[in-house]
């Protein structure tokens, strides 16, 4: 593991946060691809982007403090670090997904392209992001005796690198969406229903393998949270309420698509 890459006049770079930007950067230029396909400024886009990411860093710490509240209670110094040391997924997807709805809103610019242009690139950077928490050390899966067990820094035995299998998960995901997408025609907010359905489906997986099973917390080597009682992690419940908005969004859009199609049909035929 390798969690501080180097320090510049004291301050580390942690290598989560290089890599985390390198996913940003090249989940960018992606979607620049895409906003010819779709008809949208790529100035536009930028700025978008831009308060898109710093909304989805920033709600990506806001929920992991909520969550780690026990802990950050006692240590109210860490709570404005800069180091950004704690992030969840899923914050950054909400706050970042509303920076969005907002920005479109105040710009007069239509939702449903601009979600689906970022919707793909974001299962990208995603994929990155988990490398960058293999490489921090966190996020770690079940212990094993494989072949492909990994030793954490201050995490007794070796686990899974978990990570790694959700990074692959997301980019075969995003690859496959690329292939479909560009041999049928979706109707607006499709993708980003499909997109949503195969962040919350490469999530719940993921949970499995990474460490928070109910045998897990019983040997204490837990990186996950389980529900008391249940035999799944918090985590899931929210990866399946993920996985069912898309899949609402997915066949809204069609409904939508297909309502007004009838509506001006009915215009034309009549008198």
């Amino acid at each position: 593991m390798c969690p501080i890459l180097f320090k510049i006049a004291g301050f580390p770079v942690r290598s989560y946060g290089v890599l985390l930007v390198i996913g940003i950067g090249i989940a960018m230029l992606w979607a620049q691809k895409r906003s010819t396909r779709y008809r949208f400024d790529s100035e536009k886009l930028f700025d978008l982007a831009f308060w898109a990411v710093v909304a989805g860093v920033l709600g990506a710490r806001i929920l992991f403090i909520v969550q780690e509240w026990g802990y950050y209670s006692k240590h109210l110094d860490e709570v404005f670090s800069f180091q950004f040391q704690g992030l969840t997924s899923f914050g950054g997807l909400l706050f970042g997904g509303a920076a969005v709805l907002i920005w479109c809103k105040l710009r007069r610019q239509p939702i449903w392209p601009a979600l689906d242009i970022l919707a793909p690139p974001f299962l990208v950077a995603s994929a990155i992001g988990r490398i960058g928490c293999f490489a921090n050390g966190c996020c770690y899966g079940v212990t094993t005796t494989a072949p492909i067990g990994v030793h954490f820094e201050g995490v007794p035995g070796v686990h899974l690198p978990a990570q790694l299998f959700e990074t692959a998960i997301l980019f075969v995901f995003a690859a496959g969406l690329a292939q479909v997408e560009a041999r049928k025609e979706f109707k607006q907010g499709q993708v980003t229903g499909l997109s949503l359905m195969l962040f919350g489906v490469a999530r719940f997986i993921y949970e499995f393998w990474r460490s928070g099973s109910r045998v897990a917390v019983a040997r204490g080597d837990a990186s996950s949270t389980l529900i008391p009682g249940l035999p799944v992690t918090e985590a899931q419940v929210m990866a399946l309420a993920i996985a069912f908005t898309g899949i609402a969004i997915f066949f809204a859009r069609q409904t939508a698509a297909s309502s007004r199609h009838n509506q001006l049909d009915a215009g034309t035929d009549s008198p």
